[in-house]
């Protein structure tokens, strides 16, 4: 089982492909590394080699429960070291972008390009409406969950969305879980803009769905205006959970940009 032993914790990663071309797959709050199995096959076939982990506090990751946004960006970095990567293209959504940017900042020797979907990097830019305490109730969850698509996703995918909110309802019923959800947000406090400037030689490329109701599209538009060369792709009718909602747009984007930066 691949584990990694941190201070104060224990972090799973996976390695995809056996390609010398890296990239690192880092997702959003509460979410696991299997969300990017599809993406992960893509990039396997279009020639790259793929690390996904379980971020702290959450999958099968292990963590006690007080943890910094500076951990969870150790943690990749002391998988990287483990493993002899010098150099990977860096891929964040949501809060994995923000642990993306502040990788890139930290450690820019070893960032080759960085791919950031569904993010920002000021918790200003956050729709604080959406920032409420989940509750365990499958309804309460699917109400929830309606503001992270289009309404129109949302219809015509009831049946998935219901299954989503089964799942979140059981996990919300476990107190480890409880704890991971509410360390992560406690970290995601500490944001500092300054933390996450970009150099201006990394190739940037900002994702977002246009109608993202968790974090509006001005906060894509905010991120590329600070960094030089930076190309962003808006992506009409859509809105936060990009890999769910709208993968033929995106796995395109990411594949072209990666191979434009070689």
């Amino acid at each position: 089982m691949p584990l990694i032993s941190r201070p104060g914790a224990e972090i799973y990663f996976e390695i995809i492909g056996d390609s010398p071309n890296l990239i690192t797959l880092i997702n959003g709050h509460m979410r696991e590394h299997t969300d990017f199995r599809a993406l992960s096959k893509q990039l396997v076939q279009s020639g790259y080699q793929c690390l996904t982990l379980d971020n702290r506090g959450v999958g099968q990751s292990h963590a006690e429960a007080s943890f910094t946004l500076q951990d969870m960006t150790d943690d990749i970095l002391a998988i990287w070291q483990e493993l002899g990567i010098t150099k990977s293209h860096i891929l964040g959504i949501s809060m994995g972008g923000v642990i993306a940017q502040k990788l890139a900042h930290q450690a820019s020797q070893h960032c080759q390009s960085l791919c950031l979907i569904s993010t920002y990097n000021h918790p200003e830019q956050i729709n604080q409406e959406n920032q409420t305490d989940w509750q365990a109730e499958e309804a309460f969850i699917l109400k929830k969950l309606s503001a992270y698509v289009t309404e129109d996703f949302f219809n015509r995918n009831r049946l998935l969305m219901q299954a989503m909110a089964k799942q979140m309802s059981q996990k919300l019923r476990q107190a480890s879980y409880l704890q991971g959800a509410k360390s992560q947000r406690n970290a995601l406090k500490e944001i500092s803009p300054a933390e996450l400037s970009i150099p201006g030689d990394i190739p940037v490329l900002v994702i977002h769905g246009k109608q993202d109701r968790i974090i509006p599209v001005k906060a894509a538009q905010e991120i590329a205006s600070s960094i030089n060369q930076a190309e962003v792709n808006i992506i009409d009718n859509a809105g936060h959970l990009l890999l769910a909602e709208s993968p033929k747009n995106l796995y395109p984007l990411i594949i072209d940009f990666l191979d434009s930066c070689h």
